[in-house]
């Protein structure tokens, strides 16, 4: 899923600040996605 979202961003080169704010989005996620395993976990 996040590699498509990466790919339409790549291929539609007209707005850089919108692929910045995808990684940044895409990272916090990815932490809050491992926060709540390390809860589960736990």
């Amino acid at each position: 899923m996040l590699l498509i979202i990466l790919m339409k961003f790549q291929k539609g080169h007209k707005a850089p600040h919108i692929e910045l704010i995808a990684c940044i989005t895409i990272r916090i996620l990815n932490y809050l996605l491992i926060l709540i395993n390390k809860i589960d976990i736990n």
